[in-house]
């Protein structure tokens, strides 16, 4: 067992000493300048100054709660300025603090608090306040909560959640009463009057704003699992219903310009064959023997006449035609033309 040294034991009985003294000391201090405050507060009340003695004498008995002398001019400051509410706690605090206490210095105080808090019965209303809370999309109205961001004040000062929906005491007179909050549209403030020992209930109506709709989020551009947006398709120009008929109307064209130029190289072989036939009666009807053959010759001549003029009427018709179809379908990617050459017509394109 380790066995403490004489200097040690002296040392540990200093401080066991020294502690109740150091104690001691603090609280004469705190006794010292409550006495001076309360001093200078009598001085000023004496005066009729309980507007500046008021502060001195709270100070006082916050100092030193046993000086309750501080705290009956405390009440009593707070009834010459009209404080009711602040002087009937006063007064009642103090009657706690008398009551059953033998100390002669608080002879007479129990019924003297007694005798104030009957006077200021008269002078003290209650109030009730209640909110209604109503969203901007409507419904039926609801009581706050606590992330409605809704606070209340009355007179300026503000009122504690709980305190909603109680009753609260009052000074008579007019009170100032005031809902607001970051989301409400509007405040709602009320004024009313109230009596001495009158009631009164006030019900606060507020709007909430709207809560803030948050824009979507932008699309990842980076991530390759992103599907794909679809793209409207669109038709291609050389399967368009116009390119189509072009295309049909210069297959025509080439066609019937085709088989009018076989017509012409006919008609010309039949003319060719009648003259030749006939060339020794240019000025006389061909004789009999030969009539069989100019016979042929003359209606082989005259089909492929008429089949020149119908189909190179139609030849042309259709290459105007087909012209003018690509005209209306042309697109930058595809281009088409009409070709003559000395052997027949020709179309040429690129795709």
């Amino acid at each position: 067992m380790r066995v403490l040294s004489p200097s040690a034991v002296l040392l540990g009985a200093l401080v066991v000493c020294a502690c109740p003294g150091a104690a001691r000391a603090d609280g004469a201090t705190d006794a010292g300048r409550a006495k001076e405050l309360f001093e200078r507060g009598r001085d000023l009340r004496a005066q009729g100054n309980c507007a500046e003695a008021l502060p001195l004498f709270e100070k006082a008995y916050a100092l030193y709660p046993p000086g309750l002398g501080s705290l009956r001019n405390v009440a009593v400051c707070d009834v010459t300025l009209g404080h009711a509410t602040a002087a009937r706690s006063a007064w009642l605090e103090l009657r706690r603090a008398v009551t059953g206490s033998t100390d002669p210095k608080y002879a007479g105080w129990l019924e003297d608090a007694d005798h104030e808090l009957s006077q200021l019965a008269s002078h003290i209303a209650t109030l009730k306040i209640d909110v209604a809370v109503t969203d901007s999309a409507g419904g039926p109205s609801r009581a706050p909560r606590e992330d409605d961001g809704i606070s209340v004040s009355v007179d300026g000062q503000p009122l504690a959640k709980d305190r909603l929906g109680t009753v609260i005491e009052h000074d008579s007179g007019s009170a100032v009463v005031r809902a607001s909050g970051a989301g409400v549209v509007g405040p709602d403030v009320q004024a009313v009057m109230l009596g001495g020992g009158e009631s009164q209930h006030v019900l606060l109506h507020v709007t909430l704003r709207p809560a803030l709709a948050l824009p979507p989020p932008a699309p990842d551009t980076q991530s390759s699992e992103a599907p794909a947006e679809p793209q409207p398709s669109t038709p291609s120009s050389s399967t368009s219903p116009l390119r189509t008929g072009a295309w049909i109307a210069l297959g025509v064209g080439v066609a019937s310009l085709a088989g009018a130029a076989v017509s012409l190289v006919v008609r010309q072989t039949a003319l060719g064959s009648l003259a030749s036939s006939c060339s020794v009666y240019a000025a006389a009807p061909c004789p009999a023997s030969s009539e069989g053959p100019v016979t042929s010759d003359v209606n082989r001549g005259r089909v492929a006449s008429a089949a020149f003029s119908v189909l190179g009427v139609v030849g042309i018709a259709s290459s105007v035609a087909s012209i003018t179809l690509f005209a209306i379908s042309h697109s930058p990617s595809t281009s088409s033309a009409l070709i003559l050459t000395p052997t027949g017509v020709g179309a040429a394109g690129t795709f």
